[in-house]
C-alpha cells in the first residue's frame, strides 16, 4: 500500500512517470486490485504524450476485476476511465456510446459533465467523421489470472527501476503452468471469465459515532489462508475465492474517507461473512463515503499510514467542511466546488497539451484532476478567489452555486446560514 500512496502523491505533484512506476509495483503485490488499475490508468493518461491506449487497457482490467468482486462503484470508476481514454484519444463516438450505458451512475453530475463535453466535441466534427462505433459495456478482453498478471507486471519494471513501455504494450499472457499446459491454462482462464466466474461477494458498510463496519458476505472462508492489512488510511484483504479456490479474492480501500485507530480495529471471520470493524480516529465524525479521493495526509505532511498522530483526521481536500444549506440534495462541500469551478482552462490554441489533455489544465491547482475537469469561470472571478481567505472563498462558491451564477457574495457570515436565492431583475 505504500507504493500506492507514493503513486498518488506523485500523481498529485504532476509526476505521472514516477506514479506509473509506483502503481505498477503496487499491482505486482496485488495484481487483481481494481483501485490500482484505475490509478494507473490515470497515470498513463497524464504522461506526455498521453498513452490513452494503455490507459484504456487498465480501465478495462479494472472493470472486469471489479465485476468479479461485485463492486458496482469500482465498475463505474473503471467506466469513467474508459470514457476519458476514448475522449482524449479523439474517439468521441465511442465515449458517447459508453455514456449511454452509464446513465444510472451514482455520480450523476460526473455523467452529465462528460455527456456535455462529448456532445460538444461531436458537434464540431463533420458528418463524415460521425461514425457509429460499437463499444460493449463489459470489455471483451481476456482477463489474466493473478499469477499471469503478476508475471506480466514484473516485466514492466526494468532492472534500473524505470518503466518498460514496450512490455506494457504487449498482450502476451504468461502461463501459470509449464509451456505444455499453456493452452489449457488460457482456456481455463477464458472460461472462468465468460461464465460469471466466481461467486459474487456482496459488500456493505455502515457507521456509528465511533466505528465503521465493513461486511463481505462470503461463506466458508478458510481462516488459515485469510490475510488482512489494516492501516490508518487503508485496508487490504485477500483470501481464496469460495467459488473458485484456485483464484484469489481481494478487497481494498485506499485511502479511507478518514483515518482509523488501528489498535482498536479488528477483523472477524464468520461462517457466512467477514466483518471488519474500524474504529474512527475522530469519534462522531461522519464519513460521507467509505473511500476517499486523495491519500490521507499525516501530521508531518507526508502521505501514508502507519503514524500515531491523529491531530487532523482528514485533510481539507479529502472531504472538506460541510456547511448548512436548505438544498434538497443535502449539505454541500464548498471547498470541492471551489476546486472544480476554478480549475485552469485549456488554451484555445492547438497546443500539444490541448490535444492530449495532460499538460497545462489545472496546473495552478495541484489538487485538480486534469483529465476529469469542468468548466471554469471568468478570469476576474479566479483572481478574486485566489487572493481571498478561506471564509471569503466559501462565501463566493456558495453564493455563486446556489444562485445559479446570478449572485456573488464574499460575506460568509451572511450567506453561510441560509440559501442564496437566484437574483431576479425588475424586468423578470
Amino acid at each position: 500500500m505504500d507504493n500506492c500512496k507514493t503513486g498518488l502523491a506523485l500523481l498529485d505533484k504532476g509526476d505521472a512517470s514516477g506514479a506509473l512506476i509506483s502503481f505498477t509495483k503496487a499491482l505486482i503485490e496485488h495484481p487483481t486490485s481494481p483501485d490500482y488499475y484505475i490509478h494507473r490508468s490515470k497515470a498513463f493518461a497524464r504522461l506526455s504524450p498521453g498513452r490513452y491506449d494503455l490507459a484504456l487497457k487498465d480501465a478495462e482490467y479494472a472493470i472486469l476485476f471489479a465485476r468479479q468482486r461485485g463492486s458496482r462503484q469500482k465498475m463505474q470508476e473503471g467506466q469513467l476511465r474508459r470514457v476519458v481514454a476514448f475522449y482524449n484519444h479523439g474517439q468521441y463516438a465511442a465515449a458517447q456510446k459508453l455514456l449511454t450505458y452509464s446513465s444510472k451512475w451514482d455520480n450523476a453530475q460526473m455523467f452529465k459533465m462528460w455527456t456535455a463535453k462529448v456532445e460538444q466535441k461531436l458537434k464540431t466534427l463533420p458528418e463524415s467523421e460521425k461514425v457509429e462505433i460499437e463499444v460493449k459495456e463489459v470489455p471483451e478482453v481476456t482477463l489474466p489470472t493473478a499469477d499471469q498478471a503478476k508475471s506480466r507486471l514484473k516485466k514492466q519494471i526494468n532492472a534500473d527501476g524505470s518503466f518498460n513501455l514496450s512490455a506494457a504494450e504487449s498482450d502476451e499472457l504468461v502461463p501459470d503452468e509449464p509451456q505444455a499446459d499453456k493452452q489449457a491454462a488460457v482456456a481455463s482462464s477464458t472460461t472462468h471469465n465468460t461464465t460469471s466466474a466466481p461467486v459474487v461477494i456482496r459488500q456493505d458498510w455502515f457507521q456509528t459515532g465511533t466505528t465503521v463496519t465493513v461486511t463481505l458476505f462470503a461463506k466458508g472462508v478458510d481462516k488459515e489462508k485469510f490475510n488482512a492489512d489494516i492501516q490508518e488510511g487503508s485496508l487490504y484483504i485477500s483470501f481464496p475465492n469460495p467459488g473458485n479456490p484456485d483464484s484469489e479474492y481481494s478487497f481494498s480501500v485506499d485511502p479511507f474517507y478518514a483515518r482509523v485507530d488501528v489498535s482498536q480495529s479488528k477483523v472477524n471471520v464468520f461462517k457466512t461473512k467477514i466483518e471488519i470493524i474500524l474504529t474512527k480516529s475522530t469519534p462522531n465524525q461522519k464519513w460521507g463515503t467509505l473511500e476517499g479521493k486523495e491519500p490521507l495526509t499525516t501530521s508531518n505532511g507526508s502521505s501514508g499510514a502507519g503514524v500515531n498522530s491523529i491531530q487532523q483526521s482528514v485533510p481539507k481536500k479529502e472531504s472538506g467542511p460541510v456547511y448548512p444549506t436548505s438544498s434538497k440534495t443535502g449539505a454541500k462541500n464548498w471547498d470541492k466546488l471551489a476546486a472544480d469551478l476554478t480549475a485552469k482552462p485549456k488554451k484555445d490554441q492547438k497546443s500539444k497539451a490541448d490535444e492530449d489533455g495532460s499538460a497545462s489544465e489545472g496546473e495552478d491547482d495541484p489538487g485538480y484532476d486534469s483529465d476529469e475537469g469542468g468548466d471554469a469561470v471568468d478570469g476576474f472571478f479566479k483572481k478574486l478567489y485566489a487572493g481571498s481567505d478561506e471564509d471569503t472563498r466559501r462565501a463566493m462558491m456558495k453564493s455563486y452555486y446556489e444562485s445559479g451564477g446570478t449572485s456573488l457574495s464574499t460575506n460568509w457570515d451572511e450567506v453561510g446560514q441560509k440559501r442564496v436565492e437566484p437574483y431576479q431583475s425588475k424586468d423578470d
